[in-house]
């Protein structure tokens, strides 16, 4: 309270509160700094609705079931159960089995995608995939099958996590179409990669139709958007990264200090400077 009562305001929205503006440097973010990539694992690379329906019609084949031409939605034990209400827990059943997600067959061209990315220039990739509830076998089975498919030297590059959003990176390809979590603006672009569950949606996000489409661009594309940033110095010589939708505002010592603003309520941050001429971000 004492800190307020001697501060003065200064809603700076960009205005540069020196004598002396500050200094704006673009810089090309694509030289250099490290493109991260995360790509899901299952609907992605392994073929989860193939591997379900398989199994699925073996082990019961006298009950009704639904062809991948008519899946809707991501889970699949909601669909089955408004098929018919026992058919819920039946089809958890299937990938909480032994050798569920070991034995999926990779989908095509997926693993020469991912061989490719780590080996592209400032390229970092990893599988990032979530496992189910039931532990007793996924995660074994899901390192195991990385190991079998792209070698021991890949399962240095997999996350297993409950929660995507908190995971850094700049891409995510996933064929989840809301990827929620406790971040609610993570640092990647999700890239929604079309299954059957999904490729009826319209959603807002780009797409993969496959992997046969062109996903280098997709990778070139990010780089580039990350290109057009500015460092940004104040007269004290501290530099801050400016990105799309930022400003700078400059306090009386001499710093630059970032505001950001909200993206869906459109306001933005406010400085206030103190008795010493430190200036603090409000949100």
């Amino acid at each position: 309270m004492m800190l307020l009562l001697s501060t003065t305001r200064l809603l700076g929205r960009g205005k540069t509160l020196l004598r002396d503006p500050v200094r704006r440097i673009s810089v090309d973010m694509s030289s250099g700094k490290r493109l991260r990539v995360l790509v899901d694992m299952d609907g992605v690379l392994a073929d989860f609705e193939g591997g379900f329906l398989k199994k699925y019609r073996a082990k019961y084949p006298e009950d009704p079931f639904i062809s991948l031409q008519d899946r809707r939605g991501f889970w699949v034990s909601t669909q089955y159960g408004q098929l018919r209400s026992d058919l819920c827990e039946k089809a958890i059943s299937i990938w909480e089995s032994k050798d569920f997600f070991m034995e999926l067959e990779p989908l095509p061209g997926g693993l020469e995608a991912v061989r490719e990315m780590a080996q592209m220039e400032n390229t970092d990739v990893f599988i990032c995939t979530s496992p189910i509830n039931h532990i007793q076998h996924c995660p074994y089975e899901k390192y195991a099958w990385v190991e079998q498919h792209l070698g021991q030297g890949f399962l240095e590059q997999v996350i297993l996590t409950r929660d995507k959003t908190v995971i850094s990176g700049d891409i995510l390809i996933d064929d989840k179409p809301d990827i929620l979590g406790v971040d609610p603006d993570p640092t990647w672009e999700h890239i929604l990669f079309t299954t059957c569950h999904n490729k009826h949606l319209s959603p807002p996000q780009k797409r993969l139709l496959s992997w046969a489409d062109d996903w280098r661009a997709v990778l070139n594309s990010r780089r580039h958007d990350r290109s057009g940033d500015e460092i940004v110095v104040g007269a004290r010589g501290n530099a801050v990264t400016l990105k799309s939708g930022d400003e700078i505002i400059a306090e009386p010592r001499g710093n630059a200090v970032l505001l950001k603003y909200q993206k869906k309520k459109g306001s933005g941050d406010e400085i206030i400077a103190d008795a010493r001429g430190n200036a603090v971000s409000q949100k």
